[in-house]
């Protein structure tokens, strides 16, 4: 078995790990897709304690092989591995609230990741794949249950506006998250590719913070009222405090995806507090893979067009220094383990 594995900061190699046994209760798989952005990233950009570790947060492979206590899954099955698992027994486990596990465990971070051409996990951390959902989606399960996660945070409603600060792979699932919950997506960028691809999902407002300013448009848009929500996603150059000028009183803002990111925000709460605004963040999106799964499944989230480009396995060491050193270049690099 082959990894790509990050032994210190700035350095990535292809190891070989030799052969791994597949206990009682485990499923071998072959690796089919997986892909490269901030979590990589990080992890090589770090010097930390959790290194040498296998790199790789999000992937979807093919089961070859099964434990005698494994069942749901046979030979032949493509399945999405977990990112992020729950221990099952802490209080907030046992409350519903498994995003928010204290004892949580992450592929890519914290456990050995699945940039590798196979790997044998607890048939827990499994999640079929229906034959609507290719292995090239199923990499971006994470990205849409997090945006799920974003709408019920923020208890957007039918009809209300929601201002979501940065086209990246997030924001743009996001804005189509939203249209499909009935709300009116604002997408704010400087990035007019992006905005374009956008309009492409169906997305009606978009705001180019480069040519116009985006107060007076969502002032505008909205008749005067403001936004009711806010999502401020990664890697946008509006600054914060500009993105909250766009709620109304009262309004609710989240702050999504940042759990991976070392990035320093500074702003003035003054203003919050003066307009009675909340604000949370969403990191945690274990509750809704399933959910996610089946906006994949029925075509209400297009996530293929993100893909901005692919790579194969064995260039994915230069395909990581190549994302470290300009994170925002592409939406998403698809790594292409192998094909079915």
């Amino acid at each position: 078995m082959k990894a790509w594995m990050i032994k210190g900061e700035h350095e990535i190699e292809l190891t070989d790990l030799g052969a791994q046994q597949v206990s009682s209760s485990c499923v071998k798989i072959k690796m089919l897709t997986s892909s490269i952005d901030t979590p990589e990233v990080a992890l090589f950009n770090d010097s930390g304690q959790n290194l040498p570790l296998i790199a790789g947060r999000n992937g979807v492979g093919i089961v070859t092989e099964t434990g005698e206590e494994v069942t749901g899954f046979k030979r032949g099955d493509r399945v999405y591995v977990r990112p992020v698992s729950s221990c099952g027994e802490c209080s907030l486990c046992r409350s519903g609230h498994k995003s928010e596990c204290e004892h949580s465990y992450t592929y890519g971070k914290t456990e050995n990741g699945v940039l590798r051409d196979f790997m044998v996990v607890p048939q827990s951390d499994l999640i079929l794949l229906p034959p609507k959902v290719s292995p090239d989606e199923g990499v971006f399960i994470e990205s849409v249950a997090l945006c799920i996660a974003a709408i019920d945070k923020l208890k957007l409603e039918k009809g209300e506006h929601i201002v979501i600060v940065g086209a990246s792979s997030v924001g743009l699932i996001l804005a189509q998250v939203a249209l499909y919950y009935q709300a009116v997506p604002i997408l704010v960028d400087m990035r007019q590719d992006r905005l374009d691809l956008a309009e492409k999902f169906g997305i009606y407002y978009t705001v180019n913070a480069v040519d116009t300013d985006p107060v007076k448009k969502i002032f505008s848009l909205t008749c005067g009222k403001m936004a009711e929500t806010m999502a401020y996603c990664l890697f946008t150059n509006m600054p914060v405090q500009r993105a909250f000028e766009c709620l109304a009183r009262g309004g609710r803002a989240a702050f999504v995806g940042f759990d991976d990111a070392k990035i320093n925000l500074t702003f003035d709460f003054m203003p919050l507090f003066h307009k009675a605004l909340s604000v949370c963040s969403v990191t945690g999106a274990e509750d809704n893979y399933l959910s996610a799964v089946n906006m994949l499944a029925s075509k209400a989230v297009d996530v293929l067009p993100l893909i901005s480009k692919r790579v194969k396995f064995e260039e994915v060491g230069d395909s990581v220094k190549e994302v470290a050193s300009c994170v925002t270049k592409y939406i998403t690099l698809l790594v292409e383990i192998d094909k079915i």
